[in-house]
């Protein structure tokens, strides 16, 4: 992806996060409710998680929808990375959608609650529902990686794309990735324990509360596992793909005097095709 896609990309992510901030800000210095029939606008804290996880302790939700930002914005920059150069509009509406959801987890972190100020509603209605505008631009996000997938798909499973499809050097690029996959796994754990007994040491957390970390935890580090394998084959596709194309090239040199080494734009070793061009130009002086 060049500089000018990720600036793009990035761009968006930062124009919903602004948006997000400014229009929050404005909601939480509302000093009374503005109803316009089918409209409110009133501030509301929205301090509910899933599974109740962290409730009565706003510290420790902080700490953990931080450690959730990071992650999700490792996915957000991992997805980019991964996503083919063609489907630009994928990209957009990902930073829309990831921008939506970092704004919520800021709130998190900074406040202890989500800001929430919008709501549409029938007249007379005895429940509002309430959300902000970060959660209304994630839709477009939605639709555009859904017209993506359905229209231009062809963008994102090309069929030249060859690097979600096949492996080069099935051993080679298992070995790239249980080598990684080890990395991570003795990172996190070290980072589990000294989390775990922080927790249960110093903090004194209850047994449940304990049980939901333990949960997260665990659904983040498979996550990243999942993760890990596909980025791995995608790296090591760079590595193996040259050298899989260098063997074709030595194979077919000696039969075919026009044979040449074609490596892809973000391939490793692309200095290998002066070097074969090189030893084509001897070979045939020969």
């Amino acid at each position: 992806m060049s500089h000018k896609d990720w600036a793009k990309s990035v761009f968006a992510l930062l124009f919903v996060l602004s948006i997000d901030f400014l229009t929050k800000k404005w909601g939480n210095a509302l000093p009374q409710a503005l109803d316009y029939q089918y409209l409110t606008f009133e501030r509301h804290f929205n301090e509910g998680l899933v599974l109740g996880i962290f409730d009565g302790m706003p510290e420790m939700l902080s700490i953990f929808s931080a450690v959730l930002g990071v992650f999700t914005l490792s996915i957000y920059f991992f997805i980019l990375y991964l996503v083919p150069i063609k489907a630009k509009g994928t990209r957009i509406g990902l930073s829309l959608i990831m921008g939506g959801i970092l704004g919520n987890i800021t709130d998190r972190v900074v406040y202890g609650h989500v800001i929430d100020f919008i709501s549409f509603h029938l007249p007379n209605a005895q429940n509002y529902y309430f959300f902000n505008l970060a959660d209304i631009l994630q839709w477009p996000g939605y639709f555009i990686i859904l017209k993506s997938v359905f229209i231009d798909h062809e963008f994102i499973s090309e069929e030249n794309n060859q690097r979600f499809h096949f492996w080069i050097n099935r051993h080679f690029q298992m070995k790239y990735y249980f080598i990684l996959l080890a990395v991570m796994f003795f990172i996190s754990m070290c980072f589990f324990v000294f989390s775990y007994a922080f927790l249960n040491l110093v903090v004194h957390v209850s047994s449940q509360q304990l049980k939901g970390y333990l949960l997260t935890f665990t659904v983040i580090f498979l996550t990243f596992c999942i993760l890990m394998f596909y980025v791995s084959k995608f790296l090591s596709h760079r590595t193996a793909g040259p050298i899989y194309a260098l063997e074709r090239f030595l194979k077919a040199i000696g039969t075919d005097s026009e044979a040449d080494l074609k490596l892809r734009k973000d391939d490793d070793f692309k200095h290998l095709e002066a070097v074969a061009k090189d030893l084509r130009d001897k070979f045939k002086a020969k």
